[in-house]
């Protein structure tokens, strides 16, 4: 991840009112094993599909792993098992950007098909347009990003 990144995780919801309760706390995102959420509520890969329309699908580095956007921008990640069932989706916000295109896409496509998301401190973040705009602004990252930059991203 980019220093001019911020990551979501997208889950089941069902999954999460179920498993979240009673799942350990970690440290960080990279720590974050989002496997069981996926595995409690099998999904094709076929639901992320519609991200093409905003975030063109491109090729990953691995096989297991269907990227839409770039790697080095703003990406939805989905990573597969060999029955192209959902594993882990993490969706990276290149902050640098007008993204605001972007969030409403999300929280339109999670409303509709039942998904919540995790900040990167792993905590749940409400389906608002406005609150992930915050939840982005107010990150560790930008901050830094402001400091080794000298400037701020556009807002």
């Amino acid at each position: 991840m980019a220093l001019w990144q911020y990551t979501l995780s997208l889950l089941p919801r069902a999954s999460y009112e179920s498993l979240a309760p009673c799942y350990p706390p970690v440290r960080g995102h990279d720590l974050f094993d989002d496997e069981p959420f996926w595995r409690l509520n099998p999904t094709s890969e076929e639901i992320f599909y519609s991200f093409d329309t905003i975030l063109k699908r491109s090729n990953s580095w691995s096989h297991d792993i269907r990227l839409y956007g770039s790697v080095e921008g703003s990406c939805l990640s989905v990573l597969v098992d060999e029955r192209n069932l959902v594993c882990s989706v993490s969706l990276r916000i290149d902050f640098r950007t007008h993204f605001e295109g972007i969030l409403d896409f999300l929280v339109e496509f999670c409303l509709s098909k039942s998904f919540v998301l995790l900040d990167e401190s792993l905590n749940y973040v409400p389906l608002d347009h406005e609150q992930l705009k915050a939840t982005i602004w107010s990150s560790p990252q930008v901050r830094l990003y402001d400091e080794l930059s000298g400037r701020r991203p556009e807002q």
